[in-house]
């Protein structure tokens, strides 16, 4: 319970961050929520090109992937091991909406206004790039880890871009979180017929 507290306060503490910068500097990154029924479907349909994404690299033989998969085994499964579902549930949503706010609600959309109140062409797309490369500095892990972080980064800014509502990428984070980290335990519990742990993969 500790640790589940302390992974809540970290996510969640995120977005208070996002928050009060925002408060400080005048813009806030909550202006574009919008809670509805359709940005709840474009959630759930926006989670899938991660989820097969997810489920592809897993069977990539690379070098650079298996690594992933080691020191996410190592270090991220012993963490989550004895998480019960709801509180995976409430940390994957945790993160969606802490992260979503820090680094497209305040950095990206912040920047964006900033660069294009001083007449820098393409502010959307610059800021959206210098977001998701933080995204992924943010998630180093290993060095692929942190580019494919970036390159997600990349996926959820452009979503909100598109939908013009932060609550889209918020679910998309949270509903992805939630699914790669029962998708990575599934096979850390204890089998109850050889007495030994399955090896868990990570995305």
């Amino acid at each position: 319970m500790r640790t589940f507290i302390l992974v809540c306060l970290f996510e969640g503490g995120l977005g208070v961050v996002a928050w009060s910068l925002g408060w400080l500097s005048g813009y806030s990154p909550l202006t574009t929520i919008q809670l509805t029924w359709a940005s709840l479907v474009w959630g759930l349909l926006g989670t899938l090109p991660l989820i097969f994404a997810l489920l592809l690299l897993e069977r990539c033989p690379a070098n650079a992937l298996v690594e992933i998969r080691r020191v996410v085994q190592e270090g991220l499964v012993p963490l989550f091991r004895g998480f019960a579902l709801w509180q995976l549930f409430v940390v994957a949503l945790l993160a969606g909406v802490g992260e979503e706010i820090l680094f497209r609600g305040f950095v990206q959309g912040g920047l964006a206004i900033f660069l294009a109140f001083l007449n820098v062409p393409s502010a959307q797309i610059f800021s959206l790039f210098v977001a998701s490369i933080l995204f992924g500095v943010m998630h180093p892990i290993t060095r692929t880890y942190a580019v494919l972080c970036m390159l997600a980064g990349i996926y959820l800014g452009g979503i909100w871009m598109w939908s013009e509502n932060l609550v889209v990428p918020i679910l998309v984070h949270a509903f992805y979180d939630f699914f790669a980290l029962f998708y990575l335990l599934r096979g850390s519990r204890p089998n109850p017929h050889s007495g030994k742990n399955e090896a868990a993969v990570c995305e």
